[in-house]
């Protein structure tokens, strides 16, 4: 099993039940003891989780965002979020090629965009794709690969192929956490899909209300030099 993918599983663990024993974790996830110590000593090294007398639990110090419902999270922060949309739709010109990533804060640039602006469109949201065909948007393109139904997006290899077809102009990304000179997501295949989209954009911008700063989530997917980050400020 993956480094990356044992992380969240244990990650998931925690979430649940708060406080876990290293034992019932190893018979769990059918570890090894040393694969297991080894990563939880890494991970406790990250601000991840905490080591306890037999057990491990959450670090409190860094919230862990284990990714919640979207239609939960369009509420969380609503006015940060428009007023954040509001200066991401001044970056755009008519007949630019965009890319924008599931979740929450792009949603709320995409009620902002004008059909009559022709932009071509390249997402990797279910939800986004039915928002714009409502919307009037002609020139959209949804990646292939993986649902995940906790966010409506398609993730995997298929996503990442389809990727690479493309030359983005400019690129409006969700982050579950920001901290130090990194930024982080929960989930390792959402993490390639936005390292690829940040490659393969001129100019890559990160969404993100006050909630995301000074938070550790499970992956590192770039470093604050590779992007611009725009708040509501």
């Amino acid at each position: 099993m993956l480094k990356e993918l044992r992380w969240e599983k244990i990650l998931a663990c925690l979430d649940y039940q708060q406080l876990v024993l290293v034992n019932d974790l190893i018979k769990q996830l059918q570890l090894s003891s040393t694969t297991l110590r080894r990563d939880l000593t890494e991970m406790e090294q990250q601000g991840l989780l905490k080591r306890v007398h037999g057990g491990v639990k959450l670090q409190k110090s860094y919230e862990v965002r284990i990714e919640e419902q979207l239609n939960e999270k369009i509420q969380q922060h609503a006015e940060e979020k428009y007023l954040i949309a509001r200066h991401a739709v001044k970056k755009i010109k008519p007949k630019m090629c965009l890319y924008l990533d599931a979740g929450s804060s792009t949603l709320a640039l995409i009620k902002l965009l004008q059909p009559a602006d022709d932009l071509v469109i390249i997402t990797n949201s279910i939800f986004h794709v039915e928002l714009l065909a409502l919307g009037g948007f002609n020139n959209v393109y949804v990646l292939g690969g993986k649902y995940k139904h906790q966010t409506g997006a398609l993730i995997g290899w298929e996503a990442i192929t389809t990727l690479q077809k493309y030359q983005i102009a400019c690129a409006f990304l969700g982050v579950s956490g920001i901290n130090g000179q990194y930024l982080y997501t929960t989930d390792p295949d959402e993490a390639m899909i936005k390292a690829e989209v940040i490659k393969r954009s001129t100019k890559s911008y990160i969404l993100a209300d006050s909630s995301k700063f000074n938070i550790k989530s499970l992956v590192k997917f770039a470093s604050r030099s590779e992007v611009e980050i725009i708040t509501s400020s």
